[in-house]
């Protein structure tokens, strides 16, 4: 069986908004994405990202425009201490992935994390606990018990 082609997307820079785009691009399977971060630490200085409007094009045909969209706005607000609006955000985020990818799916699962990290925050404990117990579930499942994203979910409910 041939290996399905690969598509490779270099994201040098960016800050919080490089990073956004990484996490919602690396959710296409026919994409393998490299980010290159010069800064050791996120930080709000410099951080954005500018995409051009063929980028945007080539971002729609490979159906990822708007998890981008979504996922910067999610972290725009959360680095802004907007808490309700990023939970709100994530909130679309995961109806999204729920409906079109379905309950268990990586990308899924990690939207369930991230709105639980957002509870967190906002002091919410036992609706965050409900979504870090959800990941943690779910990711045991697909992914297994050793998987990296499985073990960030035991650890997000420490």
């Amino acid at each position: 069986m041939a290996e399905q082609p690969f598509i490779s997307v270099a994201i040098i820079g960016g800050g919080a908004g490089g990073l956004g785009t990484a996490i919602a691009l690396a959710q296409l399977p026919f994409l393998q994405v490299t980010l290159y971060e010069n800064n050791s630490e996120p930080r709000e200085a410099a951080a954005g990202i500018s995409l051009g409007a063929n980028a945007w094009k080539v971002l729609d045909l490979l159906g990822a425009s708007q998890g981008v969209k979504v996922n910067k706005l999610c972290l725009l607000y959360y680095d802004q201490g907007k808490l309700e609006k990023a939970e709100e955000m994530y909130q679309r985020a995961l109806a999204g992935y729920e409906k079109t990818l379905g309950p268990d799916h990586p990308s899924t699962l990690a939207s369930v994390s991230n709105l639980g990290l957002v509870l967190d925050s906002q002091g919410k404990y036992e609706e965050a606990e409900a979504m870090h117990r959800r990941a943690l579930e779910g990711y045991k499942e697909v992914l297994g018990r050793e998987h990296p994203d499985t073990l960030t979910s035991v650890d997000n409910l420490a």
